[in-house]
């Protein structure tokens, strides 16, 4: 006897099982492997994204700290041809009017113009004080951009050199002559040697007065000028101390 169930329904339902089963493996696996493989391709590629925009991030945080170490080192640099202005004018200042002072010294430090040995030593001291300007001026034509200012300091030491330069050389040459000669007045017999003294003695009061005269007369004409320098020095210092407050700032 046929049994519809077991004969009929069962196998016709095992069947239609197995085709929903069949199509639903055939539609969804596919998709499903798909998306699992879209999913697996997006985490390599966030993962690919992720190292890249590590490695950016380090290459730029590397250039940022290099850069900064190149601004301060430049910043370094800058403060540091700030001081060197600063000091080369400062020094020019201090050399300059130190040479100007030895020419000025009418009292030659009070040295015994009887003495060739000191008038010798005086003259040395002039020549070194004159060196010292010259060293002094170099550095400053090294540093100093300012053309106004470095037009100026050659303009006055060129004036000075003329006006002033020569002045006490060849006084105290002069005077080195007439000790010499009183020198060898001083073992002629002693009756003669007071006749033969007081020519000397005027000829050296008439040099010293016009050596005197000279130097006032020639520093009337300096003068202005060298002011009108420690003006410009004065207020290229300003400029750089602004300068120098900026900078500051930046830091």
């Amino acid at each position: 006897m046929t049994n519809f169930w077991t004969d009929y329904f069962f196998p016709f339902l095992t069947v239609l099982v197995l085709l929903i089963l069949y199509f639903t493996v055939k539609n969804l696996l596919p998709s499903y492997f798909n998306e699992k493989g879209k999913n697996l391709a997006t985490k390599e590629d966030i993962s690919n994204l992720t190292e890249l925009v590590e490695k950016v991030k380090y290459t730029f945080t590397k250039e940022t700290e290099h850069l900064k170490s190149n601004l301060q080192f430049l910043k370094g640099i800058h403060g540091s041809l700030i001081s060197e202005e600063r000091n080369a004018v400062i020094d020019f200042n201090e050399k300059y009017f130190a040479w100007l002072n030895s020419l000025m010294d009418t009292g030659f430090s009070g040295i015994d113009q009887y003495d060739n040995s000191e008038i010798e030593r005086f003259r040395q001291n002039l020549a070194q004080q004159y060196n010292l300007f010259l060293n002094s001026h170099s550095r400053f034509d090294l540093f100093i951009e300012n053309g106004e200012l470095v037009a100026s300091s050659h303009a006055v030491k060129i004036e000075t050199l003329k006006l002033l330069g020569t002045l006490p050389q060849e006084y105290l040459l002069q005077i080195k002559s007439i000790n010499v000669e009183s020198d060898f007045i001083n073992h002629a017999p002693v009756l003669e040697r007071s006749e033969k003294m007081k020519p000397l003695f005027s000829k050296r009061m008439e040099l010293y007065k016009k050596y005197n005269d000279d130097i006032i007369n020639n520093y009337k004409i300096i003068a202005p000028k060298a002011v009108a320098l420690q003006k410009l020095c004065r207020d290229y210092m300003y400029e750089l101390i602004e300068k120098e407050n900026k900078q500051t700032n930046l830091m």
